[in-house]
């Protein structure tokens, strides 16, 4: 947390203490995966998958010839990204499913890619969400599902961005779908409460003047009336951002 005085961090050695952590390992051959705590008490399943799938623990093997491919709908998408995803479910324009027996058991979630303006630009998407059902490894699963994609929605670009605090740099479906990685973005912040955490986009001044009329004051940053209500600030590792252009192979 930034306010830990305890340690004596500046602001700027707080908001970039974890991600310190990440590069100072990944400079020894060392993979460091995050997790908040919330994470663990309220998708200990899911953490337990990733971390099996980070050290290659046997699970079950799907090959991805071997199963059928269509677009589902966003309900039946929500209620497998809640249980397969950590971050849950996303609210997309389009959803890819693989089936195997019949079961639902990857999806890949894409929505409409916002320019600098806030224009929609047509055949631009973001992949906002690839998940495969727990327990099981959709060998080719990726691919399937964003070649599906691509013959059936007009596609020039595709951007997604892969958490610093879990992803294989090195080693991950972008690279191996030939996505090229394009920039690595600052920590950002969640606000915490208890073991709560809320998005920091919830709490834009503007939001805090709305909702907390009474503790508003220009004069004060949104960090400082944010302390005010009991709230502290913790830090992810970042974000790379991947892109892939079709026909620039």
């Amino acid at each position: 947390f930034v306010s830990d005085k305890r340690r004596g961090w500046t602001y700027s050695e707080a908001a970039n203490y974890h991600l310190w952590k990440t590069e100072e390992c990944y400079k020894r051959g060392i993979r460091l995966i995050h997790f908040y705590e919330d994470e663990w008490l309220e998708h200990k399943d899911i953490v337990i998958d990733m971390v099996s799938a980070a050290l290659k623990l046997p699970c079950k093997r799907i090959f991805a010839r071997k199963t059928t491919v269509s677009f589902v709908s966003g309900q039946d998408a929500n209620k497998f990204l809640d249980n397969n995803h950590i971050q849950g479910r996303v609210k997309s324009e389009y959803h890819v499913g693989l089936f195997y027996g019949g079961e639902l058991v990857a999806i890949q979630s894409y929505s409409k890619l916002r320019n600098s303006l806030g224009w929609k630009a047509d055949g631009d998407w973001e992949l906002t969400r690839y998940a495969t059902k727990l327990g099981c490894s959709v060998v080719g699963g990726f691919s399937k599902c964003m070649s599906f994609f691509e013959k059936h929605i007009n596609t020039q670009r595709i951007v997604s961005f892969g958490d610093l605090r879990f992803i294989d740099r090195d080693n991950n479906v972008y690279l191996k779908n030939n996505f090229k990685q394009i920039s690595i973005s600052k920590p950002s912040y969640y606000y915490v409460k208890g073991l709560k955490r809320h998005h920091r986009f919830n709490y834009r001044k503007q939001i805090i003047k709305k909702r907390f009329g009474w503790l508003y004051d220009d004069s004060k940053t949104e960090k400082e009336m944010m302390a005010e209500l009991g709230y502290e600030r913790i830090y992810d590792c970042g974000k790379i951002r991947y892109e892939y252009r079709k026909n620039s192979l």
